[in-house]
């Protein structure tokens, strides 16, 4: 069983969101036989005021003797006050969810509003691994420990996973009531949930009914447009299948593993960090399963991009000797196949044949498709960046590097030269330096995912999906996106962090630099710290931050900052 850690007192670091993981299984008890304890007063629902900059002026109800260890708030309803005594750091505290003053708890996390702002939930702690969950007024448990609470993007469902006592297992539980073991649930379709199993294999288990037994699933993945779920499943014969909420598409032969000497292939280790291709996601529509898969055609193999039942790139066929899995290119028209002859390795790729080479560690093609290059290596083991006219090099090591979006040039963010020249940098095809300009930076790329920050002057500039801010003084750090294309990120000067969302300001501290983990669930309320100190409280709603919870725990006085809406 892991360290818990305890969001509600004040000199205990605080670990964010916890992950839909693998936990361990517990008996679901009666929430009407739980119900709440009274507690030592009755709050009173915060007063918000609004203000005209579209922020909300706070005030909680803090009886006289007790202090808030959360306060967060949404001007939809929702609220989260835990209350504890103002002279012990480590006592009782006590919960309101609208429902209520709960408790003795010994603490509380899994803190979670729903998407619209109208309900929240937690885990609350009662004694050693007896865990239990709060919503709505009702109760389930005792647990051995509670990860995983959501709520369906619609809002009408909620879900969490709970350990089961000396089993090792985990139970899914949606609107409190056992759906069965399971690990990493999640919602699609408005209310529509899902879980991954191995109760007799692998399965995939969802509100219409159960997929398997399967020998292998690897992920289950939500589509962006959130309308659908989709995973690999490999079935006994070692055959390959997509599969949806509701169909699947093969079967397909699978490719061997790097080193399957006894299939004829003989792999090599690969860099895959640039290679979205290689696994199952979504067309550009946002709900279409995208794979790229191995097909028999007669006696030889082909490789084909699939959108649904739509071929959307190839077929190409697998030369001989294939070492290592191939990459098309974005606009789905080339592909890059590298095979093995003897103790050398060539690239065959549909403007000709590369090699001889002693490896090669990674494929990229630029996002217009226009251009191809590999990071390969010498006889000697010096690395080079070479393909469609690029040759530079020789590198010692080779860290991470990508193509501008038209192929110009090549961005080497991390590498060692033997001539100890700068390794972060632009290079021509030649391997000349070119000047920095951030608006060559690729940002469709998976190093390139997501908001940046990118030297400007004698400061940076931050670099969000569709806007960028600053540039600012001294360094910066990125936590998230905003839902206008912005970004959620703090800056420093020699005197002073701040928190930023898409250019305005949230919140300073002298001096101590904020300590902000963004969760690994979509929704989710965070701690800001500084210090082992709780700041202030961030809500987290389909994966974006939504809004700031700034409170003082004496007064309960505070303030609601809205982050990348019009509130």
């Amino acid at each position: 069983m892991r360290a818990k850690t305890d969001l509600t007192r004040p000199g205990s670091r605080s670990r964010a969101a916890v992950l839909f993981a693998v936990l361990g299984l517990a008996a679901l008890g009666s929430a009407a036989a739980q119900g709440a304890s009274n507690g030592p007063f009755a709050p009173k629902p915060p007063i918000a005021k609004a203000l005209p900059d579209g922020s909300f002026e706070l005030a909680f109800d803090v009886p006289r003797a007790y202090a808030l260890r959360v306060a967060v708030w949404d001007p939809a309803g929702a609220r989260i006050a835990v209350y504890g005594r103002a002279d012990e750091d480590y006592g009782k505290v006590w919960v309101d969810l609208g429902h209520g003053l709960e408790g003795p708890f010994e603490s509380v996390g899994n803190l979670v509003f729903s998407p619209d702002g109208r309900r929240a939930a937690c885990s609350v702690q009662l004694g050693y691994e007896e865990y239990w969950v709060l919503e709505g007024g009702k109760r389930s448990g005792p647990w051995s420990d509670v990860t995983g609470t959501a709520f369906s993007p619609d809002s009408s469902r909620f879900l969490f996973v709970g350990y089961v006592r000396g089993t090792g297992a985990t139970e899914v539980v949606v609107d409190f009531e056992s759906r069965g073991r399971g690990r990493e649930p999640g919602f699609f379709a408005g209310s529509r949930w899902f879980y991954r199993s191995y109760e007799g294999g692998w399965s995939v288990v969802t509100d219409s009914g159960v997929s398997g037994p399967w020998d292998y699933i690897p992920n289950v993945r939500v589509a962006p447009d959130g309308s659908d779920i989709m995973y690999p499943a490999t079935d006994a014969e070692g055959r390959l299948w997509i599969c949806t909420a509701d169909r699947s598409y093969g079967p397909f032969p699978t490719y061997p593993p790097n080193g399957a000497e006894e299939s004829g292939i003989r792999g090599i280790v690969m860099d895959l960090s640039s290679l979205p291709f290689l696994e199952p996601g979504f067309a550009p529509d946002g709900r279409t399963p995208r794979f790229f898969v191995r097909e028999e055609r007669g006696s030889a193999y082909a490789w084909t991009v699939y959108d649904g039942d739509a071929v959307a790139g190839g077929p190409w066929m697998e030369p001989g000797n294939l070492a290592a899995r191939p990459l098309p290119s974005p606009d789905l028209k080339r592909a890059a196949f590298i095979v093995r002859e003897g103790e050398k390795y060539y690239i065959e790729e549909s403007a000709g044949r590369l090699g001889p080479f002693g490896d090669v560690r990674r494929l990229a093609y630029s996002a217009d498709a226009s251009t191809f290059a590999a990071q390969v290596r010498g006889a000697a083991w010096d690395e080079w960046i070479y393909g469609s006219g690029f040759k530079l090099g020789p590198y010692r090591n080779l860290d991470s590097w990508e193509l501008v979006a038209d192929g110009s040039l090549a961005v080497v963010w991390n590498g060692s030269r033997y001539d100890r020249s700068s390794t972060a940098s632009f290079r021509t095809r030649d391997g000349e330096l070119a000047p920095f300009d951030a608006a060559l930076v690729p940002e469709s790329t998976i190093f390139g995912a997501g908001p940046r920050s990118v030297p400007s002057g004698a400061g940076s500039l931050v670099r969000g999906e569709a806007k960028s801010f600053g540039p600012y003084e001294g360094l910066s750090r990125i936590y998230a996106g905003t839902p206008g294309g912005g970004a959620l990120y703090a800056t420093e000067t020699a005197d002073s962090w701040t928190l930023w969302a898409d250019g305005k300001a949230l919140l300073s501290t002298p001096d101590v630099p904020f300590n902000l983990e963004v969760p690994g669930t979509r929704d989710a309320v965070v701690p800001v710290m500084a210090e082992y100190r709780a700041l202030a409280w961030l809500s987290f709603s389909g994966g974006f931050p939504r809004g700031l919870s700034a409170v003082d725990p004496e007064t309960g006085k505070g303030r609601w900052i809205g982050v990348g809406r019009d509130e």
